[in-house]
């Protein structure tokens, strides 16, 4: 019988930031890594591994004779480079574009200090992992992937060993080691660590994987765990205990087997509450990564149109600020007060940054354009590459405004705002804008424009308008949707904001669902505005100590349903959800993904999802559905035919199981207090694909930018596209300029499941390429036109 060679995996898993602040993380890095470094020098053939290019550049910048030690390990092999990304983040919240640029900042450095292209993706201790990491991971270079959570009583794989396989078919061989990816210093602890590691390999192996190392707030190998290693090895006739490393393990476990199962799914569930904890910081983390890729975009399009210059430092620092933030105990709200104040801190720095870049790019192109002889010019964007009717928001006291060719148009007072202690007023009109470019508008004193000869009408109880009807029942809930294009009622019972008993911890530990409904809120409904462009119902309603605004819109000349929800909350171990029922039968549930999507069961379990959920059906014959699309929100379930969107929950700060609140006590709460939440509901025939439910969700994300002007001439005249993209299943992921010269990087999403012919148009130049489904495809645009195909560090592919 062959013996079992069990590798042992010495590492110190180091939170740079949970239930410490993240300068007490820097100071554990820093021990750490001189305890491994002592550890190399006493003992011949130790091997450790790390992860996490930003504590790198902490040791490079504060002890660089450190750093200098640890290239030479890294060179002679002893020191194993794994993760490869600026952090271990949540793998559930990023958004796809996040994850890659872990990818591209995290391996870029890697390959500029140590020369090491890492191939080991290592999150090991995420809550979760998206369906769309595999394509991220294969296509930024990555070979391999190591995870422990979900563990085995949360997630059943076929193997502990398995192809992850995405959407789009990329693959990476997956790894879920045994047991805890840190030890304890006993050797009883270590010696049944070892024993479960040999029983653990699948089936056709002799080589086992075996991590070790005092963790969570650093440590690593101790000297007793090094002894005790060696001494099993010596003395067990079973097995070999060898130190080693996770490629050097998947390396051996790949040339005994290769036909592992293929796993085509994210991989759930564990602490189910971190998709929703703490509010703020995920707003904060999504209105960075919107800000960034807004910023980036533009200013790259005027230093390509215009010459301006691109902040290439500044944006990498900022996303460097994001990144880090991302970490898992930090963006899923699950570190303590101080720690979210500081991502607090950091994600302002990174949004003031994004945002004053964005500001510059969008002056040199309003500067560029026409608006002579006007009387208040402003300049509208579109960061979207289709063409957009929406609503366009401004300020000023001028009572009318005027497209580009002086033709009045129809504008409100916004009645839904808060009142603004000045004489300007916000106002709005609704405008057609071209893709990816610019139109003028003149706010001016004279000529008022006329309404289209579309219905809008509002009453106590309804709203309609030309697309939809909506009724509203006496609790001030919605009662009813009409769907009047297609001749469909959209709900089975009320639109309702449903209140959850939850005495779980911060995390959500051993929470499958939440369906202990303790009450809900009501109110009364009531005209809130009645205006030419736009009218709205607003419902006042309250539960237990907590209160609600929530507005309701429709649109003359736009086919979009608005909802803004204004939570002010006060319940303390609760969770609120906002539930659409929707009125289909043999219901099935997607959702949206990290660059990808998801099906997802209907019965009632709790699960993240990104940007957009949708039920789709069986209604009067033919495929019906509806999607509720959110930006910053996380968490939800689909019980039978019901979308469930998980807007709060009320924990106390970093609350770990076993411990519970006691009375008497002081605790911080989370999520206190106001919160707006804005959603859109899309109801639709055909799924959620004929449906471009993905397109919809950019469209809501990303609305026009106002950018005030005054009048001069302009070489780029009043109406303007800086580039289109066709057709409608392809989405544009990210524009910026390269990281080592000019050439421009540009981004692409097959959303729908079907190959394609990508057509992008950037002034003269037209560039077709073939894309996948669900592929994502980078490409490198030189400033002579020529087109290149990249991996995701931006290194040619062909």
């Amino acid at each position: 019988m062959n013996k079992t060679t069990v590798h042992m995996v010495g590492n110190a898993h180091i939170d740079p930031a949970w239930l410490w602040r993240w300068q007490e993380g820097f100071s554990e890095v820093l021990a750490s890594c001189r305890s491994a470094l002592d550890r190399m020098n006493e003992t011949p053939g130790f091997i450790f591994c790390r992860s996490s290019s930003i504590t790198y550049k902490w040791i490079e910048q504060t002890d660089p004779e450190m750093f200098e030690e640890i290239r030479r390990r890294v060179a002679e092999g002893r020191w194993i480079i794994v993760n490869g990304w600026i952090e271990q983040p949540d793998c559930n919240i990023p958004s796809g574009e996040s994850f890659v640029r872990q990818s591209l900042y995290g391996k870029r450095y890697f390959l500029d200090k140590f020369g090491v292209d890492v191939n080991i993706g290592y999150n090991v201790d995420s809550f979760g992992h998206s369906a769309g990491l595999p394509q991220i991971l294969a296509k930024s270079g990555f070979k391999y992937y190591i995870f422990f959570r979900p563990g085995a009583r949360e997630k059943t794989i076929p193997e502990n060993i398995f192809w992850w396989e995405g959407p789009d078919g990329s693959r990476v061989l997956a790894v879920r080691p045994p047991r805890y990816y840190c030890t304890f210093v006993g050797e009883d602890d270590m010696d049944e660590h070892i024993e479960i590691a040999r029983d653990w390999r699948p089936e056709g192996l002799t080589n086992a994987i075996c991590f070790y190392g005092v963790g969570n707030h650093g440590g690593g190998p101790t000297k007793r765990n090094l002894e005790f290693i060696q001494r099993k090895n010596a003395e067990s006739e079973k097995m070999d205990v060898i130190f080693s490393h996770p490629g050097m393990f998947l390396e051996a476990a790949l040339s005994e087997r290769t036909d592992f199962a293929v796993v085509r799914d994210d991989l759930q569930h564990h602490a189910v509450g971190c998709y929703t904890s703490y509010e703020r910081v995920k707003l904060d983390n999504r209105r960075c990564e919107l800000l960034l890729g807004t910023a980036e975009m533009f200013s790259a399009l005027a230093q390509r149109k215009l010459g301006r210059a691109y902040p290439k430092a500044d944006f990498a620092q900022a996303w460097e600020n994001v990144l880090f933030n991302q970490f898992h105990d930090i963006l899923a709200g699950t570190s303590i007060y101080e720690v979210c104040q500081e991502a607090r801190d950091a994600h302002g720095w990174a949004a003031w940054t994004a945002a004053g870049h964005l500001n510059g790019a969008l002056q040199t192109f309003a500067l560029a354009a026409d608006t002579s002889g006007m009387e208040g010019p402003i300049v509208v964007f579109n960061p979207l590459p289709w063409p957009v009717t929406r609503r366009v928001d401004y300020s000023s006291k001028k009572p009318c405004a005027a497209d580009e060719q002086g033709k009045p148009v129809l504008m409100q007072v916004d009645e839904l705002e808060y009142v603004r202690c000045n004489s300007e007023q916000l106002k709005f009109f609704v405008a057609d804008l071209p893709p990816l470019g610019w139109r003028v508008f003149d706010v001016r004193t004279e000529e008022p424009g006329q309404p289209s000869d579309r219905p809008l009408e509002v009453g106590d109880n309804f709203l309609e308008n030309e697309w939809w009807r909506i009724e509203f029942g006496p609790d001030g809930m919605i009662t009813q949707v009409r769907d009047k294009k297609n001749d469909a009622d959209v709900l089975s019972g009320p639109i309702t904001l449903k209140v959850y008993y939850d005495k779980s911890d911060t995390w959500g530990h051993y929470v499958e669902r939440y369906d202990d409904e303790v009450g809900r809120f009501v109110g009364r409904a009531h005209i809130a505005e009645s205006g030419p462009v736009r009218a709205s119902i607003r419902t006042i309603g309250d539960f237990g100590s907590s209160s609600i605004r929530q507005d309701v819109t429709l649109y003359r000349d736009i086919d979009t349903l608005e909802i803004r929800t204004v939570v002010d909350w006060h319940e303390k171990e609760r969770v609120l959800k906002l539930c659409v029922p929707v009125e289909v039968d043999n219901p099935s549930a997607a959702v949206g993904a990290a660059y990808a999507y998801i099906d997802k069961d209907t019965e009632g379990y709790e699960n993240p999802f990104q940007r957009w959920i949708d039920v789709t059906g069986k209604k009067d014959n033919r495929t019906y559905g509806a999607a509720v699309l959110c930006e910053g929100k996380y968490g939800y379930d689909v019980t039978g035919s019901e979308i469930r969107m998980t807007l709060l929950r009320s924990p106390a700060y970093a609350m770990h199981h076993p411990m519970v609140t006691e009375p008497g006590k002081l605790f911080r709460w989370l999520d206190q207090g106001v919160h707006e939440i804005n959603w859109r509901l899309v109801p639709h025939v055909g799924d959620w694909r004929e449906a471009g439910i993905p397109r919809e969700a950019e469209v809501f994300a990303n609305p026009p930018i106002t950018n005030f002007a005054h009048a001069h001439t302009g070489q780029l005249g009043r109406v303007g596209s800086l580039g289109e993209l066709e057709p409608g299943n392809v989405i544009l992921g990210a524009i910026k300029l390269a990281e080592d010269n000019d050439d421009l990087i540009v981004r692409l999403y097959e959303s729908e499941g079907r190959k394609t012919t990508a057509k992008l148009q950037f002034g003269e130049q037209a560039i077709k390429t073939e894309i996948g489904p669900y592929e994502l495809k980078t490409l490198r645009i030189t400033p002579s036109g020529e087109v290149i195909e990249t991996d995701l560090i931006e290194r040619p592919t062909k």
